[in-house]
């Protein structure tokens, strides 16, 4: 069992690397913040709306060091690596089985392997490697104060990480990579992916065409400015009036200025721009957004081509 820090400076570090051993990866459910609004002369309340907040996740982990001194060093290593003030993504690692060690016929020169950390290594074969347990990743900043315990030459610690602007957990990859299909290892069986050649759940890019249907695989809807999506529009014709909408948005308006065919429109989060240059004051303001299963999309024009990068996220 593991976790993957990446830093904001792109740095990866994972404790095993450093001789730390995780216990448990404890992900807790999210924070939900409920409203009510009492009623003179009323009974009961009423409800006035509910938001998820944040999520704690805990990884108790230890070291065993050769000699007491080493102590103050580990613990020193640790604070290094974990107590930062910047957001950072984790990543959860396990194995599938519990690794013991496998009774053989023993041989003159049998032993048992010792891993650098001086423990026994009993990975036989890649399928006792740690892996990554899916393809999700929590923006997550640290929280809260390591209180070292020791026994021996054992030292045990906790870590507290909450999450910083969404408490969900984020798709490493993007629906372009799905789309793509190079990096399968980005994804997991529990994004419920048609892997059939030309499924339609992976398909994001479109050309010639007024309206369509695009798959969103996350159970936590993309429907805010702080969550990625880039929408990409290669107009078809000119016009002083693109109109366009999508299942669960409202609909989309750019006008007041002129339109030509090949203009390329972007919407990436709450701006829009026009072969490079911000138009958002010449639109309704409206985002795109995208919920569960299939969303569709229609234009009031026949669009050269349509893109739809986003990334899923799962509550």
């Amino acid at each position: 069992m593991d976790i993957e820090l990446t830093k904001k400076d792109g740095t990866v570090i994972k404790l095993s690397e450093y001789g730390f051993i995780v216990n448990d990866i404890v992900i807790d459910s999210m924070q939900i913040n409920t409203k009510y609004q009492d009623k003179e002369n009323m009974n009961g309340r009423i409800l006035m709306g509910s938001n998820y907040i944040s999520r704690d996740i805990v990884v108790p982990c230890f070291c065993v060091v050769k000699n007491r001194s080493d102590i103050a060093y580990m613990r020193d290593m640790l604070y290094s690596l974990t107590t930062d003030i910047e957001p950072m993504y984790l990543r959860e690692i396990r194995r599938k089985e519990e690794l013991n060690y496998r009774f053989t016929q023993p041989i003159s020169d049998d032993y048992v392997k010792l891993d650098k950390n001086n423990f026994p290594d009993y990975e036989y074969s890649r399928h006792d490697q740690q892996i990554y347990v899916n393809g999700k990743q929590y923006k997550v900043i640290f929280n809260g104060v390591i209180n070292p315990k020791q026994k021996g030459n054992k030292v045990s610690f906790e870590l507290k990480f909450e999450t910083t602007e969404l408490p969900y957990g984020e798709s490493i990859g993007t629906s372009l990579e799905l789309e793509e299909n190079k990096k399968v290892g980005l994804w997991s069986f529990d994004f419920n992916i048609d892997w059939h050649a030309g499924g339609d759940k992976r398909k994001y890019t479109f050309e010639n065409l007024s309206k369509g249907t695009v798959y969103y695989h996350g159970s936590a809807p993309n429907d805010q400015f702080n969550m990625y999506k880039k929408i990409t529009i290669i107009l078809g014709e000119d016009t002083e009036s693109f109109v366009w909408n999508l299942t669960h948005a409202e609909i989309m308006k750019i006008e007041g200025i002129k339109l030509k065919a090949g203009d390329r429109i972007v919407y990436d989060s709450f701006r829009v721009y026009k072969n490079g240059v911000e138009i958002s004051t010449e639109t309704n303001i409206a985002q795109p957004k995208f919920k569960y299963g299939a969303n569709k999309f229609e234009f009031n024009q026949t669009v050269q081509k349509v893109q739809f990068d986003l990334k899923f996220y799962y509550k």
